[in-house]
């Protein structure tokens, strides 16, 4: 079974963001044997490192990303590869990678055992119609689970009411944070033995 990440706003240095998700997310599975498939688009864009801009360059420049061909195809290229290459996948993305993750997921129709998201903007669609999508699950996903934080002031800081369940933090913006967070640690590692033991049979 494979775990695939996607990434959002890099707040630290480009590319290396999954060594800091890494030791999280293998906490989190434990003993279960998954494999950890990182999907890094940040490299595809041409700009300066985000941790060099305002906030406000960051969001908006990034929201950009969702209309980007090139970034758009890499990540359903990516993750098409992680669902062909296993028996079972589960997908977590944090920040903008929730948006692409959900495009990627609506469009392809892949069978998603569970689907993680973090600090995710799509509860500001009503803002932004033409960047976000409408908010429906992604039809090939069995489970969808959402972690926010009413002090995330950045994006993340409503619950999505077309996610199966919606976990409440309370922590920044940063993935780091969420992953550090209460809400993750007593929820996400029973979501994820769930969806790693079901027998249920996924769809085609």
């Amino acid at each position: 079974m494979i775990i695939a990440l996607v990434h959002g706003i890099s707040h630290s240095r480009p590319r290396d963001w999954w060594c800091e998700w890494m030791p999280h997310v293998q906490r989190l599975i434990g003993a279960r044997a998954f494999q950890i498939q990182p999907i890094n688009w940040e490299f595809l864009e041409e700009r300066q490192p985000a941790h060099q801009l305002n906030w406000c360059t960051n969001l908006f420049g990034d929201l950009s990303a969702v209309r980007d061909p090139l970034i758009n195809g890499f990540i359903r290229q990516e993750l098409d590869r992680a669902s062909w290459m296993s028996n079972g996948l589960i997908v977590i993305s944090h920040s903008l990678g929730t948006v692409l993750t959900h495009y990627a997921l609506t469009d392809m129709e892949l069978p998603v055992r569970l689907w993680v998201t973090m600090g995710s903007p799509m509860w500001l669609r009503d803002k932004f119609p033409g960047l976000l999508p409408p908010g429906a699950k992604p039809p090939g996903v069995r489970r969808w689970v959402n972690v926010y934080s009413p002090v995330d002031w950045f994006v993340g800081r409503r619950a999505i009411s077309h996610a199966d369940a919606n976990y409440r933090a309370w922590c920044r913006h940063p993935a780091s944070h969420y992953f550090s967070s209460n809400a993750v640690w007593n929820n996400l590692p029973r979501e994820l033995a769930a969806a790693y033991d079901s027998d249920e049979p996924l769809a085609a």
